[in-house]
């Protein structure tokens, strides 16, 4: 695993020479990149500021990621992004975001697990929507504009439908849709191949799968 030390205490683990287009900028201090061997970003640019970490699975990805202090963001392996459209992931208040693996991303998707401005309650003078990480889980896929805020949480094997909000709890094996999102089918499965050049016979043999 290489090893590249920048200024500040920062470091990246990994092979830049296989990264096209790969902007990073370290803002503070004490900062990770790590990036796995198979990993290989295409247009991509990276912000990391004081005691962060990136982790960055194999597969390509197309994504655009500010972290800012204490916090973690974590993708796994496998993860297909359309390479038509970007993502881009905003990490606040010491809070994290963390992705499963073999999960299929379409494009113009986000994360924001911050608001990020402060809102009280005036009988309490509490306030009353603090930073919360996501949480997204193995063999996800999540259609095209999706937004996800804080406190999401998409349990494995799931689907989100387009122009989604996530908020809650999506739980395994489900599709999600709506804003704000609800569940609208439980007890699905969901596989990767594309439909769209098939002909009649390919599409035949994929209607019915005995197991």
């Amino acid at each position: 695993m290489q090893k590249h030390i920048r200024e500040n205490g920062n470091v990246i683990y990994g092979d830049l020479s296989k990264q096209v287009n790969l902007k990073l900028d370290f803002k503070g201090k004490n900062s990770i990149l790590f990036l796995s061997p198979k990993c290989t970003l295409k247009n991509t640019c990276i912000t990391l500021k004081d005691n962060s970490l990136v982790f960055l699975g194999d597969g390509l990805k197309m994504i655009n990621i500010i972290i800012h202090s204490h916090s973690v963001c974590y993708m796994g392996n496998n993860n297909y992004c359309n390479p038509s459209g970007q993502r881009s992931l905003l990490l606040s208040e010491r809070k994290n975001i963390i992705i499963g693996d073999q999960c299929l991303f379409s494009h113009t998707i986000w994360f924001r697990n911050a608001d990020p401005h402060l809102i009280y309650d005036n009988i309490t003078n509490k306030r009353i929507n603090p930073t919360q990480s996501i949480y997204i889980g193995d063999h996800v896929w999540v259609g095209q504009e999706v937004a996800f805020l804080k406190k999401s949480f998409v349990a494995s094997g799931s689907i989100i439908g387009t122009k989604s909000v996530v908020t809650k709890l999506c739980y395994s094996n489900t599709i999600n849709a709506g804003n704000p999102i609800k569940q609208v089918k439980e007890n699905i499965s969901w596989r990767g191949e594309c439909v769209h050049n098939w002909d009649l016979e390919e599409t035949n043999k994929y209607n019915y799968i005995p197991n």
